[in-house]
C-alpha cells in the first residue's frame, strides 16, 4: 500500500483526524485525501477477504 494512502487511513480511522486537517498534513487537497482512504480500504479489503 502506498505511504500517502495508508497515513489517510491511519490519520482519519486511528487518530480521528479532519480531512482538512490531514490534506493540510500531507500538502495534497481534500479530494485526494477521499480517494486515498478509498483506496487504502480496497486493499484492506482484499487482503481481508481473498
Amino acid at each position: 500500500m502506498r505511504e500517502e494512502w495508508r497515513m489517510a487511513f491511519v490519520m482519519s480511522q486511528m487518530k480521528h483526524a479532519k480531512t482538512s486537517d490531514i490534506a493540510q498534513h500531507l500538502g495534497v487537497s481534500e479530494r485526494s485525501v477521499e480517494r486515498f482512504r478509498k483506496k487504502a480500504m480496497a486493499v484492506i479489503e482484499r487482503v481481508l477477504f481473498t
